[in-house]
């Protein structure tokens, strides 16, 4: 019935894996557990540790596939019918997490489960996540926001448009892979989310959000994912700044307020608009 695929880098997925296996067996669920891990030079005792699991089919590559690449890969070594993708750094918070996938499954569905607020304390070397968490819910089941990190989907609409693999840099897979699927089903969205271990401090997090505005930009330019984009509510924003002539503010007009910008960004306090300007500064000047 079901395939749990999980890509691992650099991170202890042990809990998440004795965690998932326990809830199939709990509920007489057909399943196999793939693991890949995806070239980790970090946590390696603990990811040596998982390819010894009996219940767990374990491969490990020398080279990094990327995070197209590797869920790609994944779904190749699939043996059910339905393929359930789950980042390595994820976190179960419901007993029934399993079951409620189980309940919706049908065939050429797509499900996603959505993600859930870091339910523990962070210091204000990660006040922007923390800003995230208090100021703005993630919920992607009310928004209908699809997310990799936790979904569900059948094998053959999954082969017929996977992640596509071009999109090497960090960011927007997900947008497209979910614009590509919708052509064919409607997303369904349930609320069965998983907790995101692997928050990041600001340093990384910045770092990661040039990254994705590479990919934005780079998709922008694409012929290819033209309509995909305006879905997106960074670019549509950035387009709508365009129209009303205010490009020169983003590329002048902000360059006078970086100091402030980048100072506010990286406080202990961080401004949610003051980030999302940050965001059109970085697209207007990439």
């Amino acid at each position: 019935m079901l395939s749990i695929l999980i890509p691992i880098y650099n991170f202890d997925s042990r809990n998440l894996i004795k965690d998932l296996h326990r809830q199939c067996v709990d509920a007489n669920v057909d399943h196999e557990i793939i693991v890949a891990d995806d070239a980790s030079t970090e946590c390696l005792d603990a990811i040596n540790e998982i390819s010894e699991y009996p219940y767990v089919n374990f491969f490990r590559y020398d080279e990094n596939h990327g995070r197209s690449g590797i869920r790609n890969t994944l779904a190749m070594y699939a043996n059910h019918q339905y393929l359930m993708f789950i980042d390595c750094d994820a976190e179960i918070c419901s007993n029934d997490y399993i079951t409620k996938y189980v309940s919706a499954l049908k065939p050429r569905v797509c499900i996603s489960g959505g993600r859930a607020l870091y339910p523990y304390p962070l210091t204000d070397d990660y006040s922007i996540e923390r800003m995230y968490n208090s100021k703005r819910e993630i919920y992607y089941v009310r928004d209908k926001i699809f997310t990799s990190f936790n979904f569900v989907i059948d094998k053959q609409l999954f082969f017929a448009y996977m992640f596509d693999e071009n999109l090497n840099n960090y960011g927007y897979e997900d947008n497209i892979f979910a614009w590509n699927v919708s052509k064919s089903v409607e997303i369904t969205f349930i609320d069965n989310p998983l907790v995101h271990l692997g928050v990041s401090n600001n340093t990384r997090y910045l770092e990661k959000l040039k990254e994705s505005i590479l990919t934005l930009k780079m998709l922008a330019d694409s012929n290819q994912y033209a309509d995909a984009i305006k879905g997106i509510r960074l670019y549509r924003t950035y387009l709508e700044w365009k129209k009303r002539h205010a490009k020169f503010m983003l590329k002048g007009g902000l360059w006078l307020l970086y100091p402030y910008i980048i100072a506010r960004v990286k406080s202990a306090n961080p401004s949610l608009v003051v980030l999302n300007l940050y965001k059109l500064y970085l697209l207007a000047n990439t």
